[in-house]
C-alpha cells in the first residue's frame, strides 16, 4: 500500500477520535463542516470513501454521541447518518453527471424488484404520515428505508478486496479501543446523547463473528494465539455488558455459522473447531468470573436467570422481560386494527399496559417496543413486513447458493460467511431491541449486506478473468 494511503487511514482514525472528543466542548454543527471541508481540500482523500469510513469508525467508537449533530428539528435530534447518506449519494450523482462517469450504480445489484416494492410501501407510509400524523416524526420513522441505501452504496465504493480488508482492520482497531474501555469501565461521556462505546454489545459481537471466521485462515500460531485472546476479551466485554439480547443474538449467529458449514465449503472441520473454541472460551470466562470476581459473576447470573425464569423472579431483568412482552402484546393488538398497510409513519405508539412509563413524556411522546420487526409491521402493515422478510430471505438464499458454487478463494468465502452471520446477529437482536431504525445501529445490516454484494462481484470478476 502506498505511504500516502496509510497516512490517510491513520488520519481518518485520529480525526474520528478528535471529533468525538471535541463534541464534549463544542456543538457538533460547528465542527463538522470545517473539518470535512479542510480534510477534503488539503488531503485529497476519495471523498465518498472517506465519508463512509468516518461514519463507521465514529459509530463504533462513540455510538449515539458521535452520531448526534447537536441539532434538533421540532424537538427531535438530527443524526449524522442521514447527512452522510445524502452527501455521499449527492457526490456520486455529481461525479456521474459532471464527470461523465460510465459507472452503472445499479449494475450487479440483485433484488431490485423487491427493493422497488419495498420503497413503494415506504412511500405510501410516508405520504400517510404527512397527511394524518406529525411530519417530523414521519421522517424519523422512515429511517429504515433510507438506511437501506447502504445496500447499494457498498458495491459502488468497495470495488476491490484491499479496501474491504482495510475497512475491517479499521473497525478491528476501533473494537480494541471499545474492549479496553468496556473492561476498564471507562465512561467517557461525549455529550448529552451518548458516551464511548455506547452500543459496544453490537460492535463487539460483530467483531467476534468476523474474527472467528478470520481465525480459520490464520496460519501462524502466535497470531492465532493473540487473535484468540482478543476474542476472549471481547466475549468478556459482551458478557459484562448486561445485554441479554446480545448474548442470545451471538449464540444464534454462531449456531447459524456452524450450520452454514455443515454441507460443504471445505471449512466444516475448521469452523467446528472455532465454534467449540468460542464455546470453551465462554465456559472458561464464566468459571473465571465466578472465582476471581464473584460480584460480577452474580450480576451476569442474575441477568440470565431473571430472563429465563421471568415469571417466578422479581429482579430487574425479569421485570424488563415482562414489560417487553406487555408492550409487544399491545402493539400486536394495534397492528391487527390495521393489518394490511399499518398506521403509516409518524403515529406514536403508546402501550396502555405500561402507561405509567409515559408520565414524564409530552402528549405526543412514544416509547419503542424494543422489537424492530413488530415496529415495521406497526408502521407498514403485514405487507411491509412481508416484503422486508422477502428481501432478507431471498438475499440469504442466493448468497448461500453462491457459497456452494464457489470453487476457490477461501478468503472471500470466509468474509462472506462472516458477514452473513453478522446479518443473522442483527436480525435476531432486532427481535429484542430497536436496531433496524436506530440512528447509530440501523445502517449495519445494510452495510453488511452491501459488503457481501461487493465481495460477490470481486469473486465473479476474478473468476471471469481466470476463465479468459
Amino acid at each position: 500500500m502506498a505511504k500516502s494511503k496509510v497516512l490517510n487511514y491513520i488520519f481518518v482514525t485520529f480525526l474520528t477520535i478528535l471529533f468525538g472528543s471535541l463534541c464534549s466542548y463544542l456543538p457538533y454543527y460547528y465542527i463538522l463542516p470545517v473539518a470535512l471541508i479542510s480534510m477534503l481540500l488539503l488531503f485529497q482523500i476519495n471523498h465518498k470513501y472517506f465519508l463512509i469510513l468516518l461514519l463507521i469508525l465514529g459509530f463504533v467508537l462513540f455510538g449515539r454521541g458521535f452520531a448526534h449533530l447537536g441539532i434538533e428539528i421540532g424537538g427531535l435530534p438530527l443524526y449524522i447518518t442521514e447527512v452522510i447518506i445524502f452527501v455521499t449519494v449527492g457526490m456520486l450523482l455529481r461525479d456521474k453527471l459532471a464527470g461523465g462517469s460510465g459507472t452503472k450504480y445499479l449494475k450487479n445489484i440483485p433484488l431490485k424488484k423487491e427493493f422497488a416494492l419495498f420503497y413503494l410501501i415506504g412511500f405510501v407510509a410516508l405520504v400517510r404520515g404527512f397527511i394524518y400524523h406529525t411530519p417530523v416524526l414521519t421522517l424519523r420513522h422512515s429511517a429504515l428505508f433510507y438506511y437501506s441505501i447502504f445496500y447499494f452504496l457498498m458495491p459502488v465504493l468497495f470495488k476491490d478486496l484491499r479496501r474491504i480488508e482495510l475497512l475491517f482492520k479499521a473497525v478491528f482497531v476501533a473494537c480494541i479501543v471499545i474492549t479496553i474501555a468496556s473492561l476498564l469501565k471507562v465512561n467517557f461521556s461525549i455529550n448529552a446523547y451518548g458516551r464511548l462505546g455506547q452500543a459496544s454489545h453490537l460492535y463487539l459481537s460483530l467483531a467476534v463473528i468476523v474474527e472467528s471466521f478470520y481465525l480459520i485462515s490464520v496460519k501462524r500460531r502466535l497470531h492465532k494465539f493473540f487473535l484468540t485472546l482478543i476474542i476472549m476479551l471481547q466475549l468478556l466485554g459482551i458478557l459484562t455488558g448486561e445485554q441479554r439480547a446480545a448474548w442470545i443474538a451471538l449464540s444464534m449467529s454462531l449456531l447459524f455459522s456452524l450450520c452454514l458449514t455443515v454441507e460443504a465449503y471445505n471449512l466444516k472441520r475448521q469452523m467446528r473447531r472455532v465454534f467449540l473454541s468460542v464455546l470453551l472460551a465462554t465456559v472458561v470466562l464464566l468459571s473465571s468470573l465466578a472465582i476471581a470476581m464473584p460480584r460480577l459473576f452474580d450480576g451476569v447470573k442474575n441477568e440470565a436467570v431473571g430472563t429465563l425464569f421471568f415469571t417466578r423472579i422479581d429482579n430487574t431483568p425479569a421485570l424488563n422481560t415482562r414489560w417487553r412482552l406487555a408492550a409487544w402484546g399491545d402493539m400486536l393488538r394495534e397492528i391487527f386494527k390495521r393489518p394490511l398497510f399499518g398506521w403509516g409513519f409518524g403515529k406514536p405508539f403508546r402501550s396502555p399496559t405500561v402507561e405509567w412509563l409515559y408520565e414524564h413524556l409530552p402528549e405526543e411522546g412514544w416509547i419503542d417496543p424494543h422489537n424492530s420487526h413488530l415496529n415495521i409491521a406497526y408502521k407498514t402493515g403485514i405487507i411491509g413486513l412481508s416484503v422486508f422478510l422477502l428481501i432478507i430471505i431471498r438475499f440469504f438464499v442466493r448468497t448461500t447458493r453462491l457459497l456452494r458454487r464457489m470453487r476457490r478463494d477461501d478468503k472471500i468465502k470466509l468474509y462472506i460467511m462472516g458477514l452473513l452471520a453478522c446479518c443473522v446477529h442483527i436480525l435476531v437482536l432486532a427481535l429484542f431491541m430497536v436496531v433496524l431504525e436506530g440512528p447509530y445501529l440501523g445502517a449495519f445490516l445494510w452495510i453488511a449486506m452491501g459488503l457481501i454484494l461487493a465481495l460477490e462481484n470481486i469473486y465473479k470478476r476474478k473468476d471471469t478473468e481466470t476463465l479468459e
